[in-house]
């Protein structure tokens, strides 16, 4: 219709993005039930390995955030560049 504006739908498959890594205690011990959040996001736990991934993470620089009893709150930051499969991050914490 003259000038007007035509849609275009574009699919756009994106790479699939984690976070993954390993918390450890004092020692270099596994921590079990170890609370690991994104700030302002997803959250998970631990395994029985001090194991924890996060799926479907939003690429862009993120802080993760881990805290388990008895032990000090840690922060980490998590450099997540766009198309980039995974960044492992691995906490070391200490006792509270």
């Amino acid at each position: 219709s003259g000038g007007g504006v035509t849609p275009v739908v574009l699919e756009v498959a994106l790479v699939p993005t984690a976070v993954r890594g390993t918390v450890t205690g004092p020692g270099g011990d596994p921590v079990v039930m170890a609370e690991v959040a994104l700030k302002g996001g997803e959250s998970t736990y631990t395994d029985d390995r001090g194991g924890y991934v996060l799926s479907a993470v939003e690429a862009g620089a993120r802080t993760l955030l881990v805290r388990a009893h008895g032990m000090a709150p840690a922060t980490a930051a998590v450099p997540l560049s766009p198309g980039a499969k995974a960044a492992v991050v691995d906490v070391a914490l200490t006792r509270a």
